[in-house]
């Protein structure tokens, strides 16, 4: 049963399960955060409110002028010493809406937020998370699997990245032009979703403008997810071209309500991307178009793509002998960029996985298959699978559990 789901337009689940879209977080996710007791974190105002509090005789007309002000009065470092007071570096804990976000398979994520929780939330899972914060990083591919998480104004550990006084917006688009280019091919082929982003950072707006006028009527719609927001806040996004999607407003928690959405959304994309695949092999074939209810017969095989032959040859007809069905990712074709959602999908479908680690791709199949998702038990559940590769490989294989090469 889902709550929320029925808010999202059917054009944007389309392009979750698809692999088209690009999140983009901002300050008021943070206020999820887990802090202690009589502690919380500031939005982006009350950030800008609590540095004028600290200079005397002094009027700021927003956030941005208040740290500029502050930083010209005490100098850069002390500047980053007090956001990281006031952002509670120390304490700050992902909170049930971080955890839900980062559960759903992105590749990529956008934020301009200073902090380290979605980074602390994607290494508790584990999944492997690539912070980008400098334009060299751009052509770097470090990892094979897990969420490249661009940081377009910085973050607290490199101070002179960070984007935060006037000095740092008005230089953005010189200083860093492969990173703002980066963004606006992004704002072109994927469908943006600001989720505690209000659109308000002059050089984030600038860029969207750009792709906006250029585009015109053909740019791809941005939508923000919002929870019982006024219709004030849904005009200001509409003059800037984005549809607001707006959560009702419960009685519980903001963050609660967004990780229950957030929830929907990653089951409604397990769900679904296998639907908009094309499984090129008719035995999985066939098991995947059975309802999810009925009794699978898939056993999901990563193993190195080197080794794969050697699987089809003398592994997968003793599978087949027993009665079940092997599978592997590259039996799958999946629309866009996101590949850890299929073989999510695959895996939840799956009565039993086996896993040889032998390269990045198959190291991260194993984190994912022991992220801790309970697997149906199939009636076959108590025998074991053993299979010789090599005359010096030996593959022994509990059924519902990773298979361990000797």
């Amino acid at each position: 049963m889902t709550k929320y789901l029925q808010h999202f337009p059917k054009p944007l689940l389309d392009d979750l399960a698809n692999g088209r879209w690009l999140p983009v977080i901002g300050a008021g996710m943070s206020l999820n955060a887990a802090l202690p007791a009589g502690k919380a974190m500031p939005l982006w105002g009350d950030l800008g409110k609590a540095f004028e509090r600290d200079l005397a005789d002094f009027s700021a007309v927003g956030p941005v002028d208040a740290m500029s002000a502050y930083e010209h009065e005490y100098g850069r470092a002390r500047l980053i010493e007090r956001l990281s007071e006031l952002l509670h570096l120390r304490d700050a804990l992902p909170g049930e809406a971080h955890r839900a976000f980062c559960s759903i398979k992105f590749d990529l994520v956008c934020t301009t937020n200073f902090d380290f929780l979605l980074e602390r939330q994607y290494e508790s899972i584990p999944r492997f998370v690539n912070p980008v914060v400098d334009e060299e990083q751009l052509s770097l591919n470090v990892t094979a699997d897990g969420t490249v998480l661009l940081k377009l104004h910085g973050d607290l550990r490199h101070p002179s990245r960070l984007v935060v006084t006037e000095a740092d917006y008005d230089a953005f688009l010189a200083r860093y032009p492969l990173i703002a280019t980066y963004l606006a091919n992004l704002l072109i082929t994927k469908t943006a979703v600001l989720i505690g982003y209000s659109l308000d950072d002059p050089d984030f707006r600038q860029i969207w403008q750009v792709v906006n006028q250029r585009l015109g009527k053909t740019r791809r719609q941005a939508y923000a997810i919002a929870v019982g927001a006024q219709s004030a806040d849904a005009a200001r996004y509409a003059r800037r071209g984005v549809t607001l999607i707006n959560l009702p407003k419960s009685k519980k928690k903001y963050g609660e309500v967004l990780a229950a959405a957030f929830d929907e959304l990653a089951a409604y994309w397990r769900n679904t991307v296998l639907e908009v695949s094309t499984v090129t092999e008719e035995a999985p074939l066939r098991e995947l178009k059975l309802p999810r209810e009925a009794s699978s017969r898939l056993i999901f095989f990563a193993v190195p793509l080197h080794r794969l032959p050697i699987y089809r040859e003398r592994v997968f007809p003793s599978v087949e002998g027993i009665g079940l069905v092997p599978v592997t990712a590259d039996d799958v074709v999946s629309p866009g960029d996101s590949v850890s959602a299929k073989i999510d999908a695959l895996m939840d479908r799956a009565v039993a996985i086996v896993v040889e680690v032998g390269s990045s791709w198959t190291a991260a199949e194993l984190r994912l298959a022991l992220t801790g998702r309970k697997r149906l038990v199939h009636p076959l559940a108590e025998r074991h699978l053993l299979f010789r590769l090599e005359k010096q490989d030996l593959l022994y294989c509990p059924l519902n559990q990773p298979c361990r090469l000797y």
